[in-house]
């Protein structure tokens, strides 16, 4: 999408139609957006203009520094936002509904009041954000209210999207399993002050004039590309849902879930983003499950951006285009996926997709389709390992759900290797070449992680700190999300320093351009099990190498 110069307030007049995919209210012939005269506010430009950040003077734009951090311009064409290669920074909100009619009683009433599971992802911009929800309103049209917190509120339009029985590829999913999604709206809220807190309401705008409001929720918006700020991440993968009365269900396969949910909740304020790299549901073809999932998430997710990526569970299946020709998906082939959460991708199908965050710059891939040289998916991972601007975002890191790097997993060892055939073959050189902080997988439930290792040999030590000069990639395995652990092979790899067979996340703390701390702590408890410190400045970053350096030895040990 095309958005206009900050000030034009018709430029975003046209922003906002562009950003509106036709739902069936629009399909109709509805009304247009505004409910009512007095509910209408000024456009975004217009309201900076007006109110500006909280400290700046009416009427002022927050002067020279604010006016550098607004929201920048976007070239190309006119389309819908969701469809955008990615961009620093960006925040996004999701929600789904359900028809009132598939809900027990409780839901029934939780979708009638437009109460139904928000979600918050990051955007294309690094001042945009996204809200959606998922309801039963096929009759109204659905925006969001939404302002600097204790400011004027504005409002902005929300498509609407959902899917059918016939776009799963198989059973269960296209067969006792498929369950209608409902109605996904989803909402982009742009030119957002960095690190102040916004409110975002939900509302339907019904044909008799009345407005069902959903609850209101709160954000922090990001910080500005490159600013240096203490800034947190989590990340994890395979985490799943449980019942939380300990029921039983016909796939109990996700026990440890809970755990990793409820202490995420515990420490949310000290969480600023979070990835959930594949195998997100386990839902398996049975599409209630993706309910009780958002529902499980909402407490996280309607607050803290929820980043997600695509793995087998997601993806595969056979003649479904996916790399592994598989059943794991039952029958979903990633529509559920890409539909229910946003993520900042030029192509939502192919689910691969870059994102900043202050002083971060991450590169996530989807291992669930080919990424081997030649093929579209490297190239994308080539130019976004090498278009990372070190002075502002120091700290690189991939993620991925299957392992590319090393796993000293008992599933591996038995197909005689260490990671994903064709994986670090063919990645291993960008890694190197670009200087990757930290390469993080899922797929295996447990933890492990490696000494900075190239070509199986560990370059330096495995340590709790490291200093100075780029060494070479350190792989971490964090699939210990919720979903039944794995095995490790009783014989210990050279180049693996630390693993534990329990549930856990990691956890990323930048606390400027030079020093990252990382925590793998456990889910029961939040205590740290493993850590380690990188420290370096921008000199180090552009210092010498493996494989950049004609005088660098790698010695086998």
């Amino acid at each position: 999408m095309r958005v206009g110069r900050p000030h034009a307030a018709r430029s975003r007049r046209v922003a906002a139609r562009a950003a509106v995919r036709p739902g069936p209210i629009h399909q109709r012939g509805g009304r247009p957006l505004h409910p009512s005269r007095r509910e209408l506010r000024p456009p975004p430009s217009r309201l900076h203009r007006m109110a500006g950040p909280p400290g700046s003077e009416r009427g002022s734009t927050g002067g020279p520094r604010a006016a550098a951090r607004r929201c920048p311009r976007q070239a190309g064409s006119t389309r819908w936002l969701a469809h955008r290669s990615a961009r620093p920074g960006a925040y996004a909100a999701t929600a789904t509904a359900w028809s009132a009619r598939s809900l027990p009683r409780r839901g029934r009433r939780d979708a009638q009041r437009g109460d139904t599971r928000p979600r918050c992802t990051g955007g294309a911009l690094w001042c945009e954000h996204q809200a959606a929800a998922i309801n039963n309103f096929d009759e109204a049209t659905t925006f969001v209210r939404w302002g600097i917190q204790g400011q004027i509120q504005i409002l902005s339009p929300a498509g609407t999207l959902t899917f059918s029985r016939n776009t799963m590829c198989g059973p269960p999913a296209r067969t006792v399993g498929w369950r209608d999604p409902g109605f996904i709206h989803t909402s982009f809220l742009w030119e957002l002050w960095p690190n102040f807190m916004y409110t975002y309401q939900i509302g339907h705008w019904l044909f008799n004039g009345s407005i069902v409001w959903g609850h209101q929720y709160s954000f922090k918006a990001p910080p500005y590309p490159g600013e240096d700020s203490l800034q947190r991440v989590v990340i994890f993968g395979d985490m799943g849902k449980a019942e939380v009365d300990g029921s039983n269900e016909f796939n109990d396969f996700e026990p440890g879930s809970l755990n990793t949910t409820n202490q995420l909740i515990k420490d949310l304020k000290n969480i600023d983003m979070i990835f959930h790299i594949g195998d997100i549901t386990y839902a398996n073809g049975y599409l209630s499950q993706w309910d009780q999932f958002t529902a499980q998430v909402e407490p996280i997710a309607s607050t803290v951006p929820y980043m997600v990526g695509s793995g087998n569970h997601e993806r595969d299946w056979p003649g479904s285009g996916s790399f592994y020709g598989n059943l794991d998906s039952g029958g979903e082939c990633g529509v559920p996926a890409q539909n229910m959460f946003y993520v900042p991708a030029e192509n939502r199908e192919q689910f691969w997709y870059s994102m900043e965050y202050g002083m971060f710059r991450f590169c996530i891939a989807n291992t669930e389709l080919d990424w081997r040289p030649g093929t579209e998916q490297y190239k994308f991972i080539e130019h976004c390992l090498s278009s990372v601007d070190r002075q502002k975002q120091p700290w690189l890191i991939f993620l991925a759900h299957r392992v590319l790097g090393y796993s000293s997993a008992t599933f591996y060892a038995d197909e005689g290797t260490t990671e994903e055939p064709m994986g670090r073959e063919s990645l291993q050189s960008l890694w190197q070449k670009y200087k990757v902080d930290i390469a993080m997988y899922g797929h295996v439930h447990g933890y492990e992680r490696t000494c900075p290792v190239y070509e199986n040999v560990c370059v330096a030590k495995g340590s709790d700190r490291y200093t100075g000069a780029f060494t070479p990639t350190t792989h971490v395995v964090v699939g210990g999300g919720g979903a039944s652990l794995a095995d490790y092979t009783a014989a210990r790899a050279r180049w693996s320093h630390a693993r534990d067979r329990d549930f856990g996340f990691a956890k990323l703390t930048a606390f400027n351009h030079t020093t990252l701390l990382f925590e793998y702590k456990k889910s029961r408890d939040g205590s740290v099990h493993d850590r380690f410190t990188v420290s370096r400045d921008y000199r180090d970053v552009l210092a010498c190498g493996v494989d950049n350096c004609l005088h660098w030895v790698v010695k086998g040990s």
